[in-house]
């Protein structure tokens, strides 16, 4: 499969959802425990580290779920954009 390209859409919706829902980070988290245990695993692994700042950590944990929810939107936009034309 190849990687999508992230549309400009798909990055302003998911902005906008950072910004109207509060628990959007806990929200991509489940969503990264349910789809993709691994991930979720070095996710948690990488937040007990003691040699890293919270500050690190917290931007390691958002930088990855962002990541994480805008590979899987793009790719959920083309699958409905594949199956109704």
């Amino acid at each position: 499969m190849k990687m999508p390209k992230i549309s400009i859409d798909t990055i302003t919706s998911t902005s906008a959802s950072i910004i109207d829902n509060q628990q959007f980070w806990n929200d991509v988290a489940n969503k990264i425990s349910k789809e993709n245990s691994l991930l979720h695993d070095l996710l948690i692994v990488t937040s007990k580290g003691e040699e890293k700042s919270h500050d690190f950590k917290d931007g390691y944990h958002k930088g990855a779920c962002l990541i994480y929810i805008l590979l899987s939107n793009q790719i959920e936009a083309e699958d409905m954009n594949e199956s109704w034309g």
